[in-house]
């Protein structure tokens, strides 16, 4: 889960002429699945959302090719 909050001043003439803030959140997934792998990232937090989000997520790193140079550790060596 990520938060990030950013605001922007505008200038002009030597003063403050607009002030923006925005805060976004999100979910971000590195996903490692039969060999494949992808990244997603979703800003729908809601339960229903992130069940579907997932579900879709693992199902599109599915029809990857398979990437023999990335992985997981092999859990004997940790």
């Amino acid at each position: 889960m990520r938060r990030v909050r950013e605001v922007t001043l505008e200038w002009r003439d030597g003063k403050v002429d607009r002030i923006n803030e925005a805060t976004r959140r999100g979910v971000q997934l590195s996903l490692y699945v039969d060999g494949r792998y992808s990244v997603a990232s979703s800003s729908d937090l809601r339960p229903k959302a992130l069940e579907q989000f997932i579900a879709d997520s693992v199902a599109n790193t599915r029809v990857l090719s398979p990437d023999p140079f990335r992985g997981l550790p092999d859990p004997a060596l940790y």
